[in-house]
C-alpha cells in the first residue's frame, strides 16, 4: 500500500511518553503527555475502586478507596508482585524464593516468606470484600493471589487489549483503537520499576513484551484509519526503551511517514541501521527493509517514479529453457519438495543450490524449474551469470553483479548510491515485501553469493554452482541438490528425443556404445546428438567410431565453440584449483578407478595423507571428484580423459612412472599386510620396500582386512591392468597372490583364473621363477574348485619342478598337497592319503611346524573318508594341537572341521557337533564367507544325523542364504548334498 501523507499535524514532534516513578501521595494533577496518560498518577477509574485496586504497571503500589497501602519494604513488596504477575495461579513458595533473593536465598528463606506473606495479609485484610476468604491463600507449599481486573491493573490491561483486538477482527477500528487507548493507559512505566530484584524476572520481561506488542497492534489500527500521528508518541516512547527492536523503530518509520516525516522516517532508519551494525554487526531485517522501501515507494500516480527516479517494472530476465527437458524426476521433486516445505506459514523461502561438474545440466535444470514455477513469482524473475568458472576466467566482481541487479529493477544508472554497501541496502529494500524468483547462475563459491541473498521472505534464491558451497548450507540453511550424470534410462532417453528428426530408428547397440564413450554426460551427448542431426546420413555406429578411434576421446565432443566444448568447459575448472590440487587432479588420470581412498591419492602423489586431504576436499567441492562414501572419491571416465591428457602435457615420463610405481606399491602392500592378517600361517611373499612417500595400510585384525578387500576389490583388479599397462610385470603376478583369499572366501573363481593368467605371462615376462611357481600353484587350486582337475595337476607339475629347481622344499611341500586335494576332490581318497603323508614327511625333515599340521590336517581327512575314524581323530587332534601352538585360527577351524567329520563317520554326533560349533566360532559366526557355509553345512547334516530338526534347519537357511549372497558356484553342489541328507527343501531360505 502506497503511503498517503497528513499534510496537516497540530504537533511536528510529539513528545515521548515519559515513564515517571508513581508519588507516595497517589492525588494531584500533572500534565497530560500526548500519549492521553496522566504520567504518574492512577487512571481516574482506579481513584473510583470502593475495594482493593494493586497496580504493578509501573511502580507497585496498592489502595484501598482513597487509603494508600503501605506494603512493606522491598523485600515484602517483592513477594507480593511475584504472586501479582501471576494472578490467581498457584506460585510455589521455592519460586518465590528463587525470585525474590535471584537464586541466592539466605537459609531462612522459606521462614522469611511465610511472615512476608502473613503480614501482606493483615495489610490486605481490611480491603477484602469478604472477610472469610483472603486475598492471599496458602495451597500446597504456595500462595495464590486471588484478584480480578476490577482490582489489578494487569488484568484489566488485558482485559482491554482482548477488546480491542475483538473490534479489530469485527471490523470495528475505532472502537479498537479506543480500547487499545486505555488499555496502554494504564501503563505508567517499566513494570514494577521499584524493584530492581524482579527486573529479571522472566514473568515481569515478559510484561515489557505485552506492552511493544498492544504498542504495535495501535499502530497498525491508528494506520488504518488515517490516524498514524496519533500512535507515533507510543511508538517513540517504546523505541526508546528497545533502541535494537527493528518492529518498533519499522512502525514508527512508516507513521512518520505517513504523517508527513519521511526525513524523520529517514533518521529513525539511519539512526537503527548504525546501531545494528556497531552492535550486533548485522543489517537490518526484513521488516525493517520492508519499511524502508516502503517509504520509498511514495508515490503520487500509478507509474510515476519513486524517490530513487526507479521506474516500477516487473522483471522478466529468465533465459530461455531448452524445448525437449528429459529426466531429472528425482531432482524435480527436490526441488519442489524444497519450495514446498518452506510455504508454511511464516516460514521463509529457502536458497537452494544445483551443484555438480562441469557440463552436467545444472543450469538447463535451474532454467526448466523456474519457468515452472514462475507463476508463483508475480513480482518477477530475476538470472544473472556470475561468470564463476567462464571462458574469461575472471568471476563477476560484487559490484558488477549488483548495478547489474539494480538496474533490472528499474533504477536508473545515474539514481544508483555511489558505495557498495548502499547499492546492497536498496537492493535489499526494493526486494522487502516482494515474491521474486532469482536465479544466481554459475557462482565461483559462497563469497560470491552471501551478500546478493536477499532478506525478503518471499524471495526464492536457486543457485548453481560446480562447487559445492557448503558454506553456504551451513551459514545460511542453503538446500544442497547434487547433480550428477545421467542414468542409463535418462540417456538412452536424451538421445531418442534428440534424434526424432532423422530418419530410421537409431541403432541400440550404437547408442549403447555412445552413452558409455560419453559417460553419459550431458554436455557430450548433447554435442553428439547435434553432430548426428547435422550429419543426417552418418550412421551412429559412425558416431560412435569416431568417439572410440580418437586419440583422446575429448577430440570428438566439440561443437566448435567454447560452452559447448567438452575439454574447454573442464578447463575452467581445473584452472581455478591451486597448484597442489592441479597435480593431484592430473594424477588420478593414470589411476583406473573405479574409485580411490584417500591413503591412495597420498601415495600417487608422494604426499603424507594430512597433506592430501585438503586437496582432495578442493577437488571434491568443485566436483572434479565426487566423495561418494566418506574418504572415498571416484571419478568420471571424461574427466579422467582430460586429467590424463593434461598429465601428458605437463609431466615427465620419469615423473608419470614414479607416479605409478607408488601407487602400486600402495595396493601391493597393504594388500599383502591384509593376507596375512586373514591367513597368518599363509608362506608370506617377501617384499622389497615400498617407494618413498607411499604409506601403505597395515592390518593385524581379519574383519579390518575383509572390509578392506572388499572396500578395494575392483581397484586392486584395475591395478594388475595398470601395472601390465605400464611394463611393470613384477606387480601384475605379486598383487594376485594376494588376492587368492579373498578370492577363496567369496568364491571368485573366473576372477581367480583371469588375474593368474595375466600373472603367469608377467610372470614369464619378467623371468621371475618364483612368480612362475606360485602363480601355477594358485591356479591349481581354483582348478580344483572348477573340477579342471587334469589342469590344476598340470599346473602344481610345473610348479613342483620350479621349486626343486630354486631348491625351496617348502614349496615342493605345499604343493604336494594340493596335489592331495585335487585327489580328494575326486574322491580318489588313497591317492590324496599318499601325497599328503609324502607332504609330511617333507615338512617334518624341514621342521615346518605349521606344515606339518596342515598335512596331518589332509592325512586325517583323507583317513576319514578311507574308514580310519581312529587314525583320523588321532592326526587331527595333533594338528590342532600345533595350529593351537601357532595361533593360527584358520587352521583351527579347517582342523575342527575335519575331526567333527571324523566324528560323524562313527556316530559321535554330538562330539562332530561341537567341533563345528568351535570352528564357527574361530571363523567368526558373523563373516559371510565360503568356509563359514562349508562348516555350517556340515552342522546341518551332524544335527540332521543327531534329530534335531529345528537346529537342522537353521544351519541350512544359514548355509545357502550366504552361498546366495555371494552367488557363490558351489550353491548347487550344497543343495544336492543337502537333498542327499535328507533335509527338505522347505526348510531352504526363499529366493535363493
Amino acid at each position: 500500500m502506497d503511503i498517503q501523507p497528513v499534510t496537516a499535524l497540530p504537533d511536528t514532534r510529539p513528545e515521548p511518553v515519559r515513564h515517571m516513578p508513581v508519588t507516595t501521595h497517589m492525588g494531584g494533577d500533572m500534565a497530560r503527555s500526548a500519549s492521553g496518560a496522566t504520567p504518574g498518577v492512577t487512571p481516574a477509574v482506579a481513584r473510583d475502586q470502593p475495594g482493593l485496586w494493586l497496580q504493578v504497571l509501573g511502580p507497585i503500589a496498592a489502595r484501598h478507596a482513597d487509603t494508600v497501602l503501605d506494603l512493606g519494604h522491598a523485600r515484602q513488596r517483592a513477594v507480593l508482585a511475584v504472586l501479582a504477575v501471576e494472578p490467581d495461579r498457584l506460585v510455589s513458595r521455592s519460586a518465590i524464593v528463587d525470585a525474590v533473593w535471584n537464586d541466592r536465598p539466605p537459609r531462612s528463606a522459606d521462614n522469611l516468606v511465610q511472615t512476608y506473606v502473613s503480614r501482606l495479609r493483615r495489610v490486605l485484610r481490611p480491603a477484602c470484600p469478604d472477610r472469610s476468604v483472603p486475598l492471599l491463600v496458602s495451597q500446597d507449599q504456595g500462595y495464590r493471589l486471588r484478584v480480578t481486573a476490577d482490582q489489578l491493573d494487569l488484568l484489566r490491561f488485558r482485559e482491554l487489549a482482548a477488546r480491542a483486538r475483538s473490534a479489530r477482527s469485527a471490523g470495528s477500528l475505532a472502537d479498537a483503537a479506543s480500547c487499545f487507548e486505555r488499555a496502554l493507559e494504564w501503563w505508567r512505566g517499566d513494570p514494577l520499576a521499584d524493584l530492581t530484584t524482579l527486573r529479571a524476572y522472566p514473568l515481569v520481561v515478559a510484561l515489557d513484551d505485552e506492552w511493544i506488542t498492544s504498542v504495535i497492534d495501535y499502530a497498525d489500527v491508528c494506520e488504518a484509519l488515517g490516524r498514524s500521528h496519533h500512535a507515533v508518541g507510543r511508538l517513540r516512547a517504546a523505541a526508546a526503551r528497545h533502541p535494537l527492536d527493528e518492529r518498533l523503530h519499522s512502525r514508527l518509520m512508516v507513521a512518520l511517514a505517513m504523517a508527513g516525516h519521511r526525513s524523520g522516517a529517514m533518521q529513525v532508519y539511519r539512526a537503527v541501521r548504525d546501531r545494528l551494525d556497531s552492535e550486533l554487526g548485522i543489517r537490518p531485517g526484513p521488516e525493517l527493509s520492508a519499511s524502508y522501501l516502503r517509504i520509498l515507494r511514495e508515490t503520487s500516480a500509478p507509474g510515476a517514479r519513486d524517490v530513487t527516479g526507479r521506474q516500477e517494472v516487473v522483471p522478466r530476465q529468465l533465459p530461455r529453457a531448452v524445448p525437449d527437458f528429459v529426466g531429472r524426476a528425482e531432482h524435480l521433486r527436490g526441488l519442489a519438495a524444497a519450495l514446498g516445505e518452506s510455504g508454511r506459514p511464516g516460514s521463509p523461502l529457502p536458497v537452494i543450490v544445483i551443484s555438480g561438474p562441469a557440463g552436467v545440466g545444472k543450469t538447463t535444470l535451474a532454467l526448466h524449474w523456474a519457468h515452472s514455477v514462475a507463476d508463483r513469482f508475480p513480482d518477477g524473475q530475476i538470472h544473472v551469470d556470475l561468470l564463476g568458472f567462464s571462458p574469461s576466467g575472471a568471476p563477476a566482481t560484487l559490484g558488477q553483479v549488483i548495478r547489474r541487479l539494480l538496474e533490472m529493477l528499474g533504477v536508473p544508472a545515474e539514481r544508483t548510491p555511489a558505495t557498495l554497501d548502499a547499492q546492497l541496502d536498496l537492493y535489499r529494500s526494493l526486494l522487502a515485501g516482494k515474491r521474486v524468483l532469482i536465479v544466481l547462475d554459475n557462482a565461483r563459491d559462497s563469497e560470491q553469493i552471501r551478500p546478493l541473498l536477499p532478506a525478503a521472505p518471499g524471495c526464492l534464491t536457486l543457485v548453481t554452482s560446480r562447487d559445492s558451497l557448503l558454506g553456504l548450507a551451513a551459514s545460511h540453511g542453503a538446500r544442497l541438490l547434487p547433480l550428477d550424470v545421467f542414468t542409463h534410462a535418462e540417456a538412452e532417453e536424451f538421445i531418442t528425443v534428440g534424434m526424432r528428426s532423422r530418419h530410421g530408428p537409431h541403432e541400440a547397440r550404437a547408442t549403447a556404445e555412445i552413452i558409455r564413450l560419453c559417460d553419459r554426460l550431458p554436455l557430450a551427448l548433447a554435442i553428439v546428438v547435434a553432430r548426428a542431426q547435422a550429419h543426417r546420413a552418418w550412421p551412429l555406429a559412425a558416431l560412435a567410431d569416431d568417439l572410440r578411434g580418437s586419440p583422446v576421446r575429448l577430440d570428438a565432443l566439440d561443437a566448435g565453440e567454447a560452452t559447448v566444448n567438452v575439454r574447454a568447459v573442464f578447463s575452467w575448472s581445473y584452472r581455478e584449483l591451486s597448484p597442489a590440487a592441479a597435480r593431484v587432479f592430473r594424477l588420478l588420470g593414470l589411476h583406473g578407478g573405479p574409485d580411490i581412498g584417500t591413503g591412495a591419492v597420498a601415495s600417487l602423489a608422494g604426499l603424507p595423507p594430512h597433506c592430501s586431504r585438503p586437496l582432495t576436499g578442493e577437488l571434491a567441492r568443485v566436483h572434479m571428484i565426487a566423495e561418494h562414501a566418506p574418504q572415498r572419491f571416484a571419478m568420471h571416465d571424461l574427466l579422467r580423459a582430460y586429467a590424463a591428457d593434461e598429465l601428458r602435457k605437463q609431466e615427465m615420463d620419469a615423473e608419470r612412472l614414479a607416479a605409478i610405481r607408488r601407487v602400486l606399491d600402495y595396493y601391493l602392500h597393504s594388500a599383502r599386510s591384509a593376507a596375512l592378517a586373514i591367513n597368518p600361517g599363509r608362506d608370506g611373499l617377501e617384499l622389497g620396500p615400498a617407494s618413498a612417500g607411499v604409506v601403505p595400510e597395515r592390518m593385524s585384525e581379519r574383519g579390518r582386512a575383509n572390509d578392506w578387500f572388499q572396500e578395494e576389490y575392483e581397484v586392486l583388479l584395475k591395478a594388475i591392468d595398470l601395472a601390465v599397462e605400464s611394463g611393470l610385470d613384477d606387480y601384475a603376478w605379486q598383487i594376485p597372490w594376494t588376492l587368492v583369499n579373498y578370492f577363496d572366501r567369496r568364491g571368485r573363481w573366473q576372477d581367480w583364473v583371469a588375474t593368474h593368467q595375466t600373472a603367469l605371462s608377467a610372470a614369464r615376462r619378467s623371468g621371475s621363477a618364483l612368480g612362475q611357481a606360485i602363480t601355477h600353484e594358485n591356479i591349481s587350486i581354483v582348478y580344483v574348485h572348477l573340477g579342471c582337475h587334469e589342469d590344476a595337476q598340470a599346473h602344481l607339475q610345473h610348479a613342483i619342478s620350479i621349486n626343486r629347481r630354486l631348491r625351496i622344499p617348502a614349496g615342493q611341500a605345499r604343493c604336494l598337497l594340493d596335489i592331495s586335494r585335487t585327489f580328494e576332490s575326486q574322491d580318489r581318497y588313497d591317492d590324496a592319503l599318499e601325497q599328503a603323508s609324502t607332504a609330511l614327511s617333507l615338512y617334518r625333515k624341514l621342521g615346518h611346524q605349521l606344515g606339518q599340521a596342515r598335512a596331518l590336517n589332509a592325512v586325517g581327512w583323507s583317513s576319514a573318508h578311507l574308514g580310519d575314524a581312529r587314525r583320523a581323530i588321532a592326526c587331527c587332534e595333533r594338528a590342532l594341537e600345533i595350529h593351537g601352538k601357532l595361533d593360527n585360527r584358520l587352521g583351527q577351524a579347517a582342523t575342527l572341521d575335519s575331526l567333527g567329520y571324523a566324528h560323524t563317520q562313527i556316530g559321535r554326533h554330538a562330539d562332530a557337533i561341537g567341533c563345528y560349533l568351535r570352528a564357527l566360532d574361530l571363523l567368526g559366526r558373523d563373516e559371510r564367507t565360503f568356509q563359514v557355509a562349508c562348516v555350517l553345512t556340515n552342522l546341518a547334516t551332524s544335527y540332521k544325523a543327531a534329530g534335531d530338526d529345528e537346529a537342522t534347519a537353521v544351519a541350512s537357511q544359514e548355509a545357502l542364504s550366504i552361498l546366495s549372497e555371494l552367488r557363490h558356484p558351489d550353491l548347487g553342489r550344497t543343495i544336492t548334498r543337502l537333498t542327499n541328507a535328507g533335509i527338505p527343501a522347505a526348510e531352504w531360505p526363499a529366493g535363493r
